[in-house]
């Protein structure tokens, strides 16, 4: 495919996830109430939009709940794996527009990352870690592990993968603390790497069963973990998406594959082929709103915009009229 044609089609893909902005949200579908996940994967599409970008970010900070987080759709109840998303939308914001860098977005930006560190997956009670403390000293504790989609339940690997691309995108130097938790969290994905390569949605093995690995989650867990490129279970696990998402060819899997391959220089054209032969003549990828924003994001990585690639230079913000 031609650069001119790629483009192209990712300005019209731009336009149609404009059309359907309801002032700094998007849902679902056409018609619905807000979705934290849509709205994330729409925005980092446009984040080169200066205004709407604006608009995103000031709803972003309004629906914050009080305790730093948010839920998957504002209003519904405790704050859960959709405080990763957010947070990866403000972080993206904030390294492409300069007025992501106000007083009131770093603070918000803080207080989702704490409540981050302060829901990480506990494999032992309080009592448990008390006498494990006691026994073997700290180091027990500073085990690999990663989120959970809600608070109090085990790690799992998409949720993991989208705090740690949240952690490793968002601008400025993070405390140690935090650093210690990516790390950890990037070694308990790589700890449950499937036999042969890939990831499954959490462990390896249950039962004793060798559980096999999937094309959506192994490229997320490629794209979080796009800093381990020598990794043996990263390398392995690109073998298979290789192999793998040629017969996968959603929406989805498409984007995520091309996602995860241009994060790590790979060619993508052949998904990237695929990916547009199921756009729509206005431009979306069905009424799917999450589906349309990150195939556009999957758009712009084709052609070497991708914005979940870490160390990516800012490029200057531009508009796209309605």
């Amino acid at each position: 495919m031609h650069a001119t044609s790629l483009q192209d089609r990712h300005q019209k893909a731009l336009e149609y996830i404009i059309k359907q902005d309801q002032g700094g949200w998007w849902p679902y579908h056409p018609g619905q109430r807000p979705s934290v996940e849509a709205t994330a994967w729409c925005t980092i599409a446009l984040c080169k939009q200066v205004k709407i970008g604006k608009s995103v970010g000031s709803y972003l900070l309004a629906t914050q709940n009080a305790d730093g987080g948010w839920s998957t759709a504002p209003g519904i109840g405790q704050s859960d794996w959709g405080t990763s998303l957010a947070l990866l939308t403000l972080g993206i914001l904030s390294r492409e527009l300069a007025g992501g860098q106000d007083s009131d977005f770093r603070k918000s930006c803080q207080r989702g990352i704490s409540l981050l560190m302060a829901r990480r997956a506990q494999l032992y009670t309080a009592i448990g870690s008390v006498i494990l403390f006691l026994l073997q000293g700290p180091d027990v504790l500073d085990y690999p592990r990663g989120w959970p989609w809600t608070a109090g339940c085990f790690h799992w690997v998409e949720p993991t993968s989208y705090t740690l691309l949240a952690l490793k995108l968002m601008p400025g130097d993070q405390d140690p603390e935090v650093r210690d938790a990516v790390k950890q969290a990037s070694t308990y994905l790589l700890s449950v790497a499937c036999t042969g390569g890939g990831w499954n949605y959490g462990n390896n093995i249950t039962l004793g069963a060798h559980l096999p690995p999937y094309p959506v989650t192994t490229a997320e867990v490629i794209t979080a973990l796009q800093d381990w490129p020598d990794h043996k279970a990263v390398k392995e696990a690109l073998t298979f998406l290789n192999s793998a998402a040629p017969a996968q060819a959603t929406i989805m899997s498409l984007s995520w594959a091309i996602l995860a391959k241009n994060a790590l220089g790979e060619d993508v054209s052949g998904e990237i082929s695929s990916l547009v032969d199921q756009q729509h003549p206005d431009g979306s990828f069905g009424d799917n709103l999450l589906l349309s924003g990150l195939a556009t994001c999957a758009l712009a990585a084709g052609d070497n915009r991708n914005p979940l690639k870490f160390g990516a230079p800012a490029s200057p913000a531009t508009e796209v009229n309605k």
